[in-house]
């Protein structure tokens, strides 16, 4: 009897030092950009089953969308010599100064972003940058180059980076600082919101209060269809807005986002739950930052030590207490890890928005039992 306790707290203590190496592992396969095919239907069955079995109120966060879809003017374009070479389009620049120049004058926004990269020059400049330059609570897009270089904007002002990676030109996971640095555009955003600065610290951001992930899965909590169908925020186009008189825009804007840019255009991504605008898709980052979907949190860490200290003692335990001896049994042991990882990367989702990396963590799992019972076989086939 003693011999059999001394024997599973051997057992328990080893699957508790596993499970802890595993909690490092899974947060550091976190910061992958990619996920493997399959992973991304996880995922995406963990936000349906998050919108039906969880209510999905509208955020308390109170936007005002502005769309320059229709707001084009089209200026000179020239070549890296300074030699003309036809023309392009841009945001009507008249027009920005002209709503610039109400919301100087108001000042009544919580926050203004504008989602337009000011590279080229035109004609509005002079007037524009008094405007945009005197702007209070504001920031400016910023993107990277070719060589992954930032470009800011023309006009002087706060800019974060909008850019955005894909997968299969599929929005999933969102990196929060570039080449150890350059933050985006949200996160500045956030960053005023709490008083604090963040740095990068290997796959993780550290502030005054917080430890958070680099990379993370935001959650979509406005969609393109609560926006443009059921119209739950307000969009205006920038043509229209200018309509109205000071007061009426005041009125609108008053305590809100404000966020400026190409709604129902050429700027759009496709996620797991339908396509959205970047504008829309920056106001949803800066929402799932707000309510913490980027946080490395005790309860996240002691769901997955307990959980994984659970599957831990499936894999130590030799497959002979397990009854698993033969090839087909061996086969359904093994797709019981890829179950169990899937059932607890929908779970993590649902309540900690971060899901696992099911597949890499499974072969590992079956590589790991596999190579226990073949030491544990042949220490019996050893003369005594």
């Amino acid at each position: 009897m003693r011999k059999l306790f001394s024997y599973w707290k051997k057992i328990i203590l080893i699957a508790c030092l596993h499970s802890i190496c595993l909690v490092i592992g899974s947060i550091y396969l976190q910061k992958l950009p990619w996920v493997f095919k399959g992973e991304d239907s996880l995922i995406q069955w963990a936000i349906i089953l998050k919108r039906v079995v969880l209510e999905h109120n509208p955020p308390k966060e109170e936007f005002v969308f502005i769309n320059t879809s229709f707001s084009n003017q089209v200026i000179d374009n020239f070549d890296q010599y300074g030699l003309p070479m036809g023309n392009q389009v841009i945001t009507d620049r008249f027009e920005l100064t002209q709503l610039f120049g109400i919301m100087n004058r108001t000042n009544v926004h919580k926050h203004l972003i504008i989602d337009i990269f000011f590279e080229h020059n035109s004609l509005a400049d002079s007037l524009l940058s008094i405007e945009i330059e005197s702007l209070e609570r504001t920031i400016l897009a910023a993107i990277l180059d070719d060589n992954n270089q930032v470009k800011t904007p023309i006009f002087m002002n706060e800019f974060g980076l909008v850019t955005v990676e894909t997968l299969d030109d599929i929005f999933l996971k969102y990196q929060l600082i570039w080449n150890d640095s350059l933050k985006v555009l949200p996160l500045r955003l956030h960053e005023t919101e709490i008083g604090e600065n963040h740095r990068k610290v290997g796959p993780f951001l550290l502030s005054q209060s917080e430890w958070s992930m680099d990379s993370y899965i935001p959650d979509i909590r406005i969609s393109q269809f609560d926006v443009t169908v059921e119209r739950l925020y307000p969009l205006v186009n920038l043509p229209d807005l200018l309509y109205l008189e000071d007061a009426d825009i005041a009125k609108l804007m008053t305590g809100k986002v404000v966020v400026i840019g190409d709604f129902l255009g050429h700027d759009n991504f496709e996620t797991l739950t339908g396509q959205i605008a970047g504008p829309l898709l920056l106001a949803n980052i800066y929402l799932s930052l707000n309510e913490g979907d980027h946080h490395l949190t005790w309860g996240f860490l002691l769901f997955l030590f307990f959980s994984f200290a659970v599957i831990s003692m499936v894999v130590l335990l030799p497959d002979k207490q397990m009854k698993v001896n033969t090839g087909w049994k061996r086969i359904i042991f093994g797709s019981s890890f890829i179950i169990y990882l899937s059932i607890l990367s929908i779970i993590s989702y649902m309540v900690f928005h971060k899901a696992l990396n099911v597949f890499i963590l499974s072969f590992y799992l079956f590589g790991l039992n596999w190579v226990l019972e073949k030491v544990i076989n042949s220490e019996k086939l050893k003369p005594e």
